[in-house]
C-alpha cells in the first residue's frame, strides 16, 4: 500500500486528483498558513496555475532569505513578545504601531505650562471677556502648580481625576475646574499636543439643587436706601431691569436712557456678544437712578474704576457687606436675588 505524503512546499494539484474523473480546476496547495488556516488558490487552466506558482515560489524564496538574516536573539525576543501579547489578543505589529504613534505624539507634545500660555493667548485673540480669561487664569494656574513641567500628552485619566478631587472644593467649584481644564485639553488635542482629552472620561460632580434666594420688597427697599454712590446705580438697574451683574460692570451712563425707559447692553459688553435693550420701569427705578447720575458722581461708568469695585469678586464682597449691614441673612450672593428671574418679585418696591 502506497501512502500519499503532501509536499511541504507550494505545488500544483489537480482537482479532483483522480484522473478518471472529469477535471474541475487546478489548485496551488502547500502555501503558508494564515492564523492556522489552510490557504489554497484555484485556477481554471494549468498554465495559469503554473504562472502563479512561479510567482509564489519567488516570493517565498525572498522571504526565506530574509528570515535567515534574523539573529537568534531577535527571533527569541519576538517569540517572547508574542507570548506576552497573547492575553491581550494583540500582535507584534499592533504593539509596534502603538509605540510609534505614542512616540510621535510625544515629539509633537509640549509642557502643560506652554500649552496653557498658548491657550490663554488664543482666548485674548478670540476677544473673550476679561472676566472669562481671568477665571481661566485662576483655575489653570492651580492646575499648572501640580502638572506645569509635565508633557500634556503624558497625563492620564487617573492623575487628573486624583488632582481634581484633591482640591477639596465645593461641587460647583469642582465642575468649574473640570470645565476649564477640559477646555485646555481640547485645545491641546486640536494642536496635536495630546492624543485625547482625559476629562471626557471623568464625570462631573452632582450639584445639589437649592432654591434661589429672593429678596422681599421690604428687603430690596432697605438695600437700595442703604446703598452708597458706588453700588446704588447697579443695584437699581439689576432690580428693575434684570441686567447681569457682569454686564453691569461694563455699563456706562450713556447706555441708560431714563427718559425713554431702557438700558442698552452693547454687543461687546453682552454675554452672548449680541446687542440688546432691556426695558426699564421708569416709575419705579427713575427716582433711584436720578439720585446718583453722571453729573453728581463725576464719572461716565456706572461702576467706579477703583481696583476694589472693578473686580467682580471684590464687587460681590462689597455688596454682601451691604447686605449684612442691612440685616438681610439670605441669600449668600446678593446678585442672584435681584437679577432677571426674580425681578418681578421686587419691582413694586417704591
Amino acid at each position: 500500500m502506497v501512502t500519499y505524503v503532501k509536499p511541504l512546499v507550494a505545488h500544483i494539484v489537480r482537482i479532483p486528483t483522480d484522473e478518471a474523473l472529469p477535471l474541475q480546476y487546478w489548485a496551488i496547495d502547500g502555501l503558508p498558513r494564515v492564523n492556522g488556516k489552510r490557504q489554497r488558490k484555484f485556477f481554471r487552466t494549468k498554465d495559469a496555475a503554473e504562472r502563479e506558482l512561479a510567482t509564489v515560489k519567488k516570493k517565498l524564496r525572498k522571504e526565506g532569505e530574509k528570515a535567515l538574516l534574523i539573529p537568534d536573539g531577535l527571533r527569541i525576543e519576538a517569540l517572547d513578545c508574542r507570548d506576552r501579547l497573547k492575553p491581550y489578543d494583540a500582535s507584534l505589529k499592533d504593539a509596534v504601531s502603538f509605540f510609534i504613534s505614542h512616540h510621535e505624539a510625544r515629539k509633537k507634545s509640549c509642557s502643560v505650562q506652554a500649552a496653557t500660555d498658548e491657550y490663554l493667548k488664543l482666548q485674548k485673540l478670540n476677544q473673550r471677556s476679561e472676566r472669562h480669561i481671568g477665571d481661566l487664569k485662576y483655575r489653570l494656574r492651580t492646575f499648572n502648580a501640580t502638572f506645569g513641567p509635565r508633557l500634556i500628552s503624558e497625563l492620564s485619566v487617573h492623575e487628573v481625576e486624583g488632582w481634581l478631587h484633591g482640591l477639596e472644593q465645593s461641587p460647583k467649584s469642582l465642575n468649574n475646574f473640570h470645565t476649564a481644564v477640559s477646555a485646555l485639553f481640547s485645545f491641546a488635542v486640536k494642536r496635536s499636543y495630546a492624543s485625547s482629552n482625559p476629562l471626557n472620561a471623568i464625570d462631573k460632580v452632582r450639584v445639589p439643587a437649592k432654591a434661589p434666594g429672593i429678596l422681599s420688597p421690604v428687603e430690596c427697599e432697605k438695600l437700595l436706601n442703604a446703598a452708597g454712590s458706588e453700588l446704588l446705580p447697579s443695584l437699581a438697574i439689576q432690580a428693575f431691569c434684570g441686567v447681569r451683574s457682569a454686564e453691569t460692570l461694563r455699563l456706562k451712563w450713556s447706555d441708560v436712557d431714563i427718559t425713554r425707559g431702557f438700558v442698552q447692553v452693547a454687543a461687546e459688553h453682552a454675554k452672548g456678544a449680541r446687542r440688546r435693550l432691556r426695558c426699564l420701569r421708569i416709575s419705579k427705578s427713575g427716582s433711584w437712578l436720578t439720585r446718583i447720575g453722571p453729573g453728581s458722581c463725576g464719572r461716565e461708568a456706572i461702576w467706579s474704576f477703583t481696583a476694589t469695585l472693578r473686580q467682580p469678586a471684590r464687587t460681590q464682597a462689597s455688596a454682601n457687606g451691604l447686605r449684612m449691614r442691612c440685616g438681610i441673612p439670605t441669600p449668600a450672593i446678593i446678585w442672584h436675588s435681584i437679577k432677571t428671574p426674580q425681578r418681578s418679585r421686587c419691582r413694586w418696591v417704591i
